[in-house]
């Protein structure tokens, strides 16, 4: 195995390091599902030998941070991506939850349906794309809460039928930075918006 001869002197901590790092890395350029990325993330601060932390990357292509020329950052606060955005995505949750948060690149449009259940759209680590990003709600007797990080704009236009809508973001605009437009149908349920700051990156 080529990455155990190349670790070999490497102590234990800088390999989890790494690993870690290229799961992160491939996951925001979409070489892994959700699913699959929290797993082995969960498996990597776990194992506790060398080798069967490398096996957990074995299978993905190397990456670089200055290799990722498709992200930049708007004003130190927001992640901006550059290069492939997906066009529709959608999260739904029926008598369940949904969530959504982490490093990710969240679609041109993203679609929530939320029946007798609760989604969560966590912003704060997401690769922004550039530009309007259309956020369709719909909500019958349940709920959905939404975090975006400083530096982005927020437009929301909702229909609330004996339900309601909290939202809780500095409402001035920002020039030239990425816009959540947030439409849809809220029935019975409630939808909350939030700031939070967005965590450094490790380098």
């Amino acid at each position: 195995m080529r990455e155990m001869q190349e670790f070999d002197q490497t102590p234990l901590v800088q390999v989890r390091e790494f690993v870690v790092e290229q799961l992160k890395l491939n996951f925001a350029h979409d070489n892994l599902e959700v699913d699959e990325f929290e797993a082995r993330l969960e498996k990597a601060h776990q194992i506790a030998s060398k080798q069967p932390l490398l096996e957990l990357v074995a299978d993905l292509p190397r990456l670089k941070d200055e290799e990722s020329k498709e992200v930049t950052h708007y004003e130190g606060s927001v992640a901006i991506n550059t290069g492939r955005i997906k066009e529709s995505s959608s999260l739904v949750a029926i008598l369940g939850g949904n969530t959504r948060k982490g490093v990710w690149k969240p679609a041109r449009t993203t679609r929530i349906i939320s029946v007798l259940g609760g989604t969560e759209l966590d912003y704060s680590e997401a690769l922004m794309p550039p530009g309007v990003i259309d956020l369709d709600v719909f909500c019958l007797l349940g709920g959905a809460e939404i975090t975006v990080p400083p530096g982005v704009n927020v437009d929301v236009d909702l229909i609330p039928v004996l339900g309601g809508v909290e939202n809780n973001v500095d409402t001035s605009e920002i020039l030239n930075a990425p816009t959540l437009r947030i439409r849809g149908f809220i029935a019975l349920g409630g939808l909350e918006i939030n700031t939070k700051k967005q965590r450094k990156r490790k380098r």
